[in-house]
């Protein structure tokens, strides 16, 4: 006996896997109407510019924003201690389980960690007054001894990034199942290499 089973009418599918969807935005955005963030500019916008380290690793001895607090349209210039004495700390969203807790600021705690970390911030009336008001910002650093790898990272003696943690390893969450090491030895062929997986992350356009 031959069962038929008869196909879902289209309105009855869930979902658009293996459908033929129409695009709907082609028109208005070859038209140049489409809208994005710098697109919305709202009555009485505020924008921010932020002064980044521009160094691996260095300690901040000193911040001068006296020069970016004067010029015309800045409303607010906030520094290190002005972020703390506000906002407390946080930690990662999705920490590795078993993993200590390393708590971060919006801006840097006297020792910037790595390049590009923000270390003060400037809001204005416009776009180009803020990053001209960030360009006042004058900073004094120190630079600190820095590592570029995993494996530096890991050595005797390398700087550690985080006082608290005593060292660079986070944390140690070995996985196995069976038995590798036999199956190695019974392998056709044996690959032994190093696997470089580039960063991961959530980019927002």
């Amino acid at each position: 006996m031959t069962e038929t089973v008869k196909a879902p009418r289209r309105e009855e599918r869930l979902g658009v896997i293996g459908e033929r969807v129409e695009r709907v935005e082609d028109e208005r955005l070859v038209r140049g109407l489409g809208k994005y963030v710098d697109d919305v500019d709202p009555p009485r916008l505020a924008h921010m510019a932020v002064v980044r380290c521009p160094y691996p690793r260095a300690r901040i001895v000193s911040i001068d924003a006296s020069q970016a607090r004067e010029l015309d349209g800045v409303l607010e210039v906030l520094l290190p201690e002005d972020v703390h004495d506000r906002v407390g700390p946080i930690t990662v969203l999705r920490p590795i389980p078993e993993s200590p807790r390393i708590m971060l600021r919006a801006l840097a705690n006297e020792v910037a960690l790595y390049e590009g970390e923000p270390v003060a911030s400037v809001c204005a009336v416009s776009r180009y007054v803020a990053e001209d008001a960030a360009g006042l910002i004058e900073v004094e650093w120190e630079p600190l001894e820095a590592v570029s790898t995993v494996e530096a990272a890991l050595e005797d003696g390398a700087p550690v990034l985080h006082d608290q943690l005593g060292a660079n390893l986070l944390v140690q969450n070995p996985r196995g199942e069976g038995d590798p090491e036999r199956a190695c030895e019974e392998a056709a062929a044996v690959v032994d290499d190093v696997f470089r997986v580039n960063r991961v992350s959530g980019l927002p356009m």
